[in-house]
């Protein structure tokens, strides 16, 4: 939309940042989006090489501001049946969690406690 809006290409490249994860382990960059924690942004932000000169920027920034830009006339709507069923994945992985955490303490009372008789 923004490349059809400024009349040019507009080279974009995607970030995932991840906020207030306790840690986070990326076995394999992707190629084509950068995931990063959020105190990491600022110094990847900053790393990038300028890839537009003062005349695309202004007309970037023109058709930022420009509602037009943004209609929802082109715009597909995401699959909310696949959002539905990750959602339903993940409430299920952390069910398991909890489950796996009630078993490890029972499991560690019932060690403990005929010990110390």
């Amino acid at each position: 939309m923004l490349s059809a809006a400024c009349g040019t290409d507009v080279p974009v490249h995607g970030a995932i940042v991840i906020v207030d994860a306790k840690e986070i382990k990326i076995r394999e960059q992707p190629e084509d989006v950068t995931v990063l924690a959020a105190p990491q942004l600022l110094r990847w932000l900053k790393k990038q090489p300028p890839r537009l000169d003062p005349t695309q920027i202004a007309a970037v920034v023109w058709a930022v501001r420009d509602g037009s830009t943004w209609s929802n006339d082109s715009v597909s709507i995401p699959d909310a049946a696949a959002f539905d069923a990750l959602r339903r994945e993940v409430e299920g992985a952390r069910r398991v969690r909890m489950a796996w955490g009630v078993a490890v303490l029972i499991t560690s009372f019932g060690v403990t406690i005929p010990l110390a008789y």
